[in-house]
């Protein structure tokens, strides 16, 4: 079958029905700018949105994938949970391993050893930030991550002084790895 551009006798390829020259002219001349590629994205994204509110069907389904993917595929959950992270205490995986190195593995405040995982068994890592600024401070552990919220809303306020929640607080681990406190 011969190219379908007018005045070529070159051998077709594929569906197209034109040749490797005139496809890649043609497929250079409809290319989208970034502009309008962005554009395209943006309005497609405002129609799923629109479709996730109004149709409870489509909004299950899309649940139940999301639920799936988060189950069965590590990548996609490690993901996630450092997304989630780095919105609610602004520490991204790169900070977290700075700290870790400048913590020695262990809690800010106690000699616990920590471990990025939270699972069963094992003390897992918490991401201490000043909820009044927003800043990262350190790592912690569990408990002392929760001792630490209880002794700044209540006894420090009350003139209550605990040395060790004294000393993270006043020179916490962020600020050596560079982090703005």
């Amino acid at each position: 079958m011969k190219c379908s551009y007018v005045g070529c006798e070159k051998d077709s390829r594929g569906k197209s029905g034109l040749c490797k020259t005139h496809y890649k002219t043609e497929w250079e001349r409809t290319k989208m700018s970034p502009e309008s590629r962005a554009r395209r994205r943006a309005n497609r994204r405002a129609r799923q949105k629109k479709r996730y509110a109004s149709d409870p069907e489509y909004r299950e389904g899309v649940r139940l994938r999301v639920k799936t993917k988060y189950a069965t595929d590590a990548e996609y959950r490690t993901k996630v949970l450092s997304r989630e992270r780095k919105r609610t205490t602004g520490c991204c995986p790169e900070t977290a391993e700075l700290l870790r190195v400048v913590q020695n593995g262990l809690c800010a405040v106690c000699p616990c050893v920590l471990t990025p995982e939270k699972k069963r068994g094992v003390v897992g890592e918490y991401a201490d930030h000043c909820h009044a600024s927003g800043q990262l401070r350190g790592l912690l552990c569990r408990t002392c991550n929760l001792a630490l919220g209880g002794y700044e809303r209540y006894q420090r306020s009350n003139g209550y002084v605990l040395a060790p929640f004294e000393s993270y607080l006043n020179d916490p681990p962020a600020r050596r790895v560079g982090r703005k406190i």
